[in-house]
């Protein structure tokens, strides 16, 4: 959910030939991009936060570095929870360490490294303290500079 131009969805597609990949897009010029590069996928256009998809529709939803562009992440959680049937897989910037990446790579200066459309910040903590709220969490990671959680409905 919120496939972007399609790189990671089209990396899932190639490494489980067998399986039913779908991905939402809320933007379409990125959609657009993820169709040409996935043209086996079935892929629409949608809003993480009210997803034009059946409850209960997939064993695992993927939504990898979407959460902190939202103003309302936990009614986006909650429709990742009423589509899948088993799990969700998240991802995030983890913070502080995100930004100070940024900054090292002389990026966002002027925001401390910090990128204009992120207006959430979760340390490993918060993050998993988070989708406890929506999830049982069964792993949480972190994988510089990213917090990964998997948690099942």
């Amino acid at each position: 959910m919120g496939c972007g131009e399609g790189v990671v969805i089209r990396y899932i597609a190639d490494r489980v030939p067998g399986a039913r990949v779908d991905g939402v897009e809320l933007d379409a010029e990125a959609l657009q991009k993820a169709r040409a590069r996935c043209p086996r996928v079935s892929l629409v256009q949608g809003d993480v936060c009210e997803l034009p998809v059946r409850s209960r529709a997939y064993d695992l939803v993927v939504c990898l570095e979407v959460l902190e562009h939202l103003p309302d992440p936990g009614r986006a959680l909650e429709e990742l929870r009423r589509v899948a049937r088993r799990g969700c897989l998240l991802s995030v910037p983890h913070e502080p360490f995100f930004r100070l990446g940024n900054a090292l790579r002389g990026k966002n200066l002027g925001r401390l490294g910090d990128p204009s459309d992120h207006i959430q910040h979760w340390g490993a903590r918060g993050f998993a303290d988070f989708c406890r709220q929506y999830l049982t969490l069964e792993t949480t990671t972190a994988s510089f500079p990213w917090l990964i959680v998997y948690g099942t409905v």
